[in-house]
């Protein structure tokens, strides 16, 4: 049964790290995001509840590194994890999502995503 409630977006199936406490390194590429978390094809088995930071590469539009955006595994599969991002709305997943989707009211900062 799906218990998802927000809007799932595809992001060109990118390339990720997810980068553990441990040091530890999983490769992964993202199969869609929403607002609150991802859902990423990875090989290694992470339990729920562990601490990753995901890695991604830049978008082009600046020219530093990578940016990690911390999350926790709140699902496992046989074919990946399912996260939940540490903060709601993270300003590197919104800035991907299709521009014609998304809206940040000007006094209250709210993301609003449509369909």
């Amino acid at each position: 049964m799906e218990h998802r409630w927000g809007k799932r977006f595809q992001l060109n199936d990118d390339a990720v790290k997810l980068r553990l406490r441990t040091g530890a390194v999983v490769a992964g590429r993202i199969a869609d995001v929403s607002l609150s978390g991802a859902f990423v094809h990875a090989a290694s088995g992470l339990p729920i509840y562990t601490y990753v930071l995901l890695e991604l590469d830049s978008d082009g539009a600046r020219q530093s590194g990578p940016e990690c955006i911390p999350a926790y595994v709140v699902r496992a599969a046989l074919d990946g994890v399912g996260l939940e991002w540490s903060e709601f709305a993270p300003p590197a997943i919104v800035a991907r999502l299709p521009s014609g989707r998304r809206r940040v009211h000007a006094k209250s900062g709210a993301i609003e995503v449509s369909p």
